[in-house]
């Protein structure tokens, strides 16, 4: 059942004799999750619909979240996030592997990944998975085995997040600080195809997480101890230039936060689940704020026509992401 909440924001209730305060995301809708996917954990929402993310299970949606489409066995309990899906494959992070699920329990393929090692990204072009190594050399997998096909060499620095732009034209990885070498956490900046150095840049802290928006546009979440900020980055001939930056604390969230990028590139999601996380929504260009909501989220994604998805115990959210402007 959908519910249309005009004056909902995700903090509860407000009095109807005056607007939300301008940074409170508006609740727009909310679906109730079938019973087989109550225990849900992850959320992804592309091509092949909304996903929710099961112990031992990929459940495939139906556009609410009420129906069960498919279920898409794994081979552990490990809590999976999908990094893309395939023409006849789901490419997932499970625990301490990379996955190929499929409907067919047979023909699932398992691989390990060496310690140390927690970062991967599907080609945007579909022609390989890239692995980060803790050695900072790259491995490029084949999509039908995940074997190693190819690598590009070792930087002596261990690769902490890595990223496609969607022109799948260059990939983007952040390298941790080197003692021994005084060297300062890096982004680096390759040919996705030759493996070619483009561009470098330094970061104040290492990376946590990554993504990219087309024409150079590059966002990081960087921390170290208790502080932590995103950076909103351009890429190009001028090398890595520092748009923006939002302190983490400034937006009430902890370091252990995760982005998401709308389709358009507009809006740029930090998120972190449990009771003591919430959600911030930033205009990708500027960095400003456009809104934030309460804690208890356990994943956020946002779909094709860059509506935002939240999802919380039991039940799939969907906000507002455009600034000034009460649902209908």
């Amino acid at each position: 059942m959908r519910t249309h909440t005009a004056l909902l924001t995700l903090f509860g209730m407000v009095s109807a004799c005056g607007p939300p305060e301008r940074n409170e995301l508006l609740l727009v809708a909310r679906y109730p999750l079938a019973p087989a996917a109550a225990a849900a954990r992850t959320l992804t929402v592309d091509s092949a619909g909304i996903t929710l993310g099961v112990p031992g299970v990929l459940l495939r949606m139906d556009s609410m979240g009420a129906r069960v489409i498919e279920r898409i066995p794994l081979p552990d309990t490990t809590a999976p996030r999908v990094l893309g899906t395939l023409e006849r494959a789901t490419l997932v992070w499970q625990g301490k592997h990379l996955v190929l699920a499929r409907s067919d329990p047979d023909a699932v393929v398992r691989e390990p990944v060496s310690a140390g090692t927690a970062v991967a990204a599907l080609d945007p072009r579909r022609r390989f998975v890239l692995r980060g190594a803790a050695s900072g050399a790259a491995l490029g997998l084949d999509l039908d085995s995940l074997q190693a096909r190819w690598s590009w060499p070792r930087l002596g620095r261990a690769t902490t997040a890595l990223a496609f732009a969607p022109e799948g034209d260059q990939v983007y990885l952040s390298l941790a600080a080197s003692e021994a070498e005084e060297a300062r956490p890096e982004i680096l900046a390759r040919d996705a195809q030759t493996g070619r150095e483009l561009h470098r840049g330094e970061l104040p802290w290492p990376a946590r997480d990554m993504i990219a928006a087309p024409q150079g546009r590059l966002y990081v979440l960087v921390a170290r101890g208790e502080r932590g900020a995103v950076l909103g980055l351009a890429v190009g001939p001028d090398g890595v230039r520092e748009r923006w930056r939002r302190a983490l604390g400034r937006l009430g969230l902890p370091t252990a936060a995760r982005l998401a990028l709308s389709p358009e590139g507009n809006r740029l999601a930090i998120y972190a689940p449990g009771s003591d996380g919430g959600i911030a929504v930033l205009d990708a260009r500027t960095g400003e704020s456009v809104g934030q909501g309460s804690a208890g989220l356990l994943d956020a994604a946002f779909d094709a026509r860059g509506a935002l998805w939240l999802l919380r115990e039991g039940e799939l959210v969907q906000v507002d992401v455009a600034a000034g402007r009460t649902p209908r």
